[in-house]
């Protein structure tokens, strides 16, 4: 299956993912938050939710993302707790815009005021407002993915796939911006984020630095999206370490370097699941033998029947950009030149300045 197309998978009885109770977490979220992931509903049980997370204070009081009662309303839900087990709890709840059958991609934040906006697919569907809660700072018990914390919540049934929790309120520009992509984890604001696209063992990991990662109970399996997710291609500039100058793969010439413009389409580049690195101009990045020993050209060629022959296909390791199929080749600053403009080479060997390159994600 194509990791990027993997999802996992919750029969909406007994599957979920939680992070251990015995994990300290310590996540400041007085400014507000972010929740979002792609889910897939096959139904909707009782409350079923989304995202869920737990502060053990005063009692506890969690916020949960879930669909509200049986319906098809997308709904945030905030609960306090006293000591005492007295509860009181809030909502904002939307018009009927969850589906299912299809992908959407469900978010929420809440500010310091404690003001929500709920999101489908990049726009709102629901503002509203909660009661001031304590501070959002401190130590969080535990998240949950597909689950609950109130005794009469369902369990999510479907697929889910990029869970994501920020301590910060992201606009409605950088969540359409991001929600058509995979992650890094190390985006700033991102405090825990579980793309749930691969399983080692009971567990998927937390890809951001605070490694809380999840545990799977019951039997949530991966499987592969189906319709499939609608990724958008990660699009990077490929910076060398020697000069900081980008790679241009101007069409029909010896790729070159030149000064970093990250919105020209001869600049940003994207990478097939083969290894064809191509250009948003359609240009893909091939050798050529032009009798320039020990170098092979490296030119911007027009992407035809040939793409994906072994002259265009590349893999990427710590920097170096190697051709899959010939593995002394890898892409060379022509006689080291850190001056613009200067041609790209295919060359033997590796491990200098002039061999080594940045992916910039843009």
């Amino acid at each position: 299956m194509d990791n990027q197309q993997c999802v996992l998978s919750f029969d909406g009885k007994d599957d979920h993912v939680m992070t251990p109770l015995n994990i300290e977490m310590v996540i400041n979220f007085s400014q507000g938050f972010t929740v979002e992931a792609w889910v897939l509903y096959q139904s909707f049980p009782n409350r079923s939710v989304i995202i869920s997370f737990v502060h053990p204070l005063n009692g506890y009081q969690y916020f949960q993302l879930m669909n509200s009662q049986t319906t098809r309303k997308l709904a945030m839900e905030y609960c306090q707790g006293d000591s005492q087990g007295n509860f009181s709890t809030y909502s904002v709840i939307s018009e009927e815009v969850l589906e299912t059958g299809v992908w959407m991609h469900i978010a929420a934040t809440v500010n310091s005021s404690n003001n929500v906006t709920l999101y489908k697919n990049g726009e709102v569907v629901k503002t509203g407002s909660l009661p001031p809660p304590p501070p959002l700072s401190g130590k969080w018990n535990h998240f949950y993915v597909g689950h609950g914390m109130h005794s009469g919540d369902g369990l999510f049934h479907g697929c889910i796939t990029e869970a994501r929790v920020w301590n910060v309120v992201r606009s409605v520009d950088e969540i359409r911006a991001d929600k058509n992509r995979r992650l890094n984890g190390d985006e700033k604001g991102l405090v825990s984020y579980w793309p749930l696209n691969e399983i080692s063992g009971n567990t998927v990991v937390n890809k951001t630095c605070n490694t809380h990662h999840g545990v799977i109970f019951g039997d949530a399996t991966i499987v592969e999206a189906n319709p499939p997710l609608p990724w958008t291609p990660k699009t990077y500039l490929i910076k060398s370490k020697l000069n900081g100058l980008a790679l241009v793969g101007t069409p029909n010439n010896a790729a070159t370097t030149g000064a970093v413009d990250s919105h020209s389409p001869l600049q940003r580049w994207m990478i097939t699941s083969d290894g064809v690195i191509k250009n948003e101009a359609g240009f893909v990045l091939e050798y050529k033998d032009y009798n320039i020993l020990p170098y092979y050209v490296v030119i911007a060629n027009h992407i035809q029947g040939t793409q994906g022959s072994p002259s265009q296909q590349w893999r990427i390791e710590n920097g170096v950009i190697k051709n899959k199929h010939n593995a002394d080749l890898v892409l060379d600053i022509a006689g080291c030149n850190p001056a613009p403009n200067t041609t790209i080479l295919a060359a033997h060997g590796m491990g200098g300045l002039n061999q080594q390159w940045e992916m910039v994600l843009v």
